[in-house]
């Protein structure tokens, strides 16, 4: 029932459209829930408001079928449900974040300081903070495991950011000219 109808929400359109056109519309549709979640966090609608008229930047960027729409939604309600006093929903929010880029790091770490904060010490916290570490281990091992599957390498993302600049032909370019070998001239 509910598990077929997910997948078909999430495979059709890439079928039908194409996957640039699914990815592009999944990003937009995304974005679109930012400005509502930032206002559910902060209870600041005309901020929200700004947030998507006055700097849309971020919403452009979404358009463009990466992952930032998804990254900024996960995090933005992983830290709703920690703020919410919701363990177990924060602690999936922020695995999701994490699958995505591994610098949600830090938002995991924003969430167990106030799991930690609204318990009144760390003891008191166990439970929410073992949720928070269950899904982030979880979700790294899943993402592991699926890049080995799918690629043979289990850091393949690592591994595609090695070298900066990292845009494959410009790298090429660059490593023609004589000088620091670091990125922005630092090495």
């Amino acid at each position: 029932g509910i598990v077929l109808l997910l997948l078909e929400i999430l495979f059709v359109p890439g079928m039908v459209l194409g996957q640039d056109v699914a990815c592009v519309g999944l990003g937009i549709a995304l974005a679109a829930f930012v400005p509502w979640l930032y206002w559910k966090l902060s209870g600041d609608l005309p901020a929200a408001r700004l947030l998507t008229l006055v700097t849309p930047t971020w919403l452009m960027h979404s358009a463009y079928g990466m992952s930032e729409p998804a990254f900024l939604v996960a995090q933005l309600w992983a830290l709703l449900e920690a703020q919410r006093g919701r363990a177990s929903r924060a602690a999936i929010a922020s695995a999701v974040a994490l699958t995505v880029r591994p610098n949600a790091v830090f938002v995991w770490l924003a969430v167990a300081y106030l799991f930690v904060r609204r318990a009144g010490g760390v003891r008191a916290s166990i439970k929410p903070l073992s949720w928070l570490c269950g899904t982030a281990a979880a979700a790294v091992v899943a993402v592991l495991a699926a890049n080995l599957h799918f690629f043979g390498d289990a850091l393949k993302q690592l591994h595609s950011y090695e070298g900066l600049p990292n845009v494959g032909s410009v790298a090429t370019a660059l490593k023609r000219i004589p000088g620091p070998t670091g990125h922005f001239g630092i090495p």
